[in-house]
């Protein structure tokens, strides 16, 4: 069958009208149902706090300020108190390799070296900076140094023991020169008055020792300290001399010192009479 053209024309336009109408589609209804929000979650439960950490000052770790961790004696206690070279006293850095062991072991070797062997050795006590000869004892008998006589002598017992300002922190503390800690004598607690005797009585049994140390104050209602007492020996091997915080006062060698010698025990093996 032949259509016309105006059939034709006709028929086209209605499947194009149709085409694109399915293409469109009809427009829906607006929905009236809305997203609904999720649930919050629930937070977990807190941990359990650490227990507190110590403070550097509490030498006992009993969590209280005792009297005797006032080791800078500023009456306070507080970071200051945690600082090195406050407190016990340490050992003087020169001495902190056993080099002063080291210069005795060289000096006595007691044999006849030929001339090649002692250069050698006078090397070697070179290289260790040891003094030229061995230390011979001290001599004098041990003394306690009372306050009194500390400061009657102008802070300075036999050019040994001084009080003298730190350059570093202004205080004042205790010089001893060219000394170094030989021996440690530990005594049980609140064993002053036993400590006492046997500090001194140490030092002249040991012919190299030249004074003793002890701060009776770090005994006094701790529980868990063991009083220390402190033998030196001194050489010249040593560039450097002991020292010790005496107290927190700027003010001159008696308020720190002087005030501090009824705890802080001095003894001096000397020849004067103290």
């Amino acid at each position: 069958m032949k259509l016309n053209n105006t059939k034709f024309v006709t028929l086209l336009f209605s499947v194009t009208a149709l085409i694109f109408l399915s293409a469109c589609g009809s427009s829906g209804t607006p929905s009236d149902t809305q997203l609904v929000d999720g649930t919050a979650s629930i937070n977990g439960t807190d941990g359990i706090n650490g227990t507190d950490g110590l403070s550097c000052w509490d030498l006992n770790a009993n969590g209280v300020k005792d009297p005797e961790e006032d080791v800078n004696f500023d009456t306070k206690i507080d970071v200051y108190d945690c600082r090195s070279g406050s407190g016990l006293p340490p050992q003087n850095d020169g001495a902190l390799y056993d080099q002063e062991k080291m210069c005795k072991a060289l000096h006595a070797i007691d044999i006849q070296l030929s001339d090649p062997d002692e250069q050698v050795l006078a090397d070697a006590l070179a290289d260790l900076g040891c003094h030229s000869d061995p230390i011979a004892p001290q001599v004098g008998t041990v003394q306690f140094i009372t306050s009194g006589t500390f400061r009657d002598n102008n802070y300075d017992i036999d050019g040994l023991l001084t009080a003298e300002q730190s350059s570093l922190s202004g205080l004042y503390e205790w010089v001893l020169k060219k000394a170094y800690v030989a021996n440690t004598f530990k005594f049980p607690q609140l064993e002053t008055a036993r400590a006492k005797v046997e500090c001194a009585a140490n030092c002249t049994a040991d012919t190299e020792c030249v004074a003793a140390f002890m701060d009776d104050n770090l005994a006094v209602g701790a529980a868990t300290t063991i009083l220390e007492c402190y033998n030196f020996h001194q050489s010249d091997s040593l560039s450097t001399d002991w020292t010790r915080l005496c107290g927190a006062s700027v003010d001159g060698p008696y308020l720190s010192c002087v005030s501090a010698m009824t705890n802080q025990l001095w003894w001096i093996k000397s020849e004067n009479d103290y």
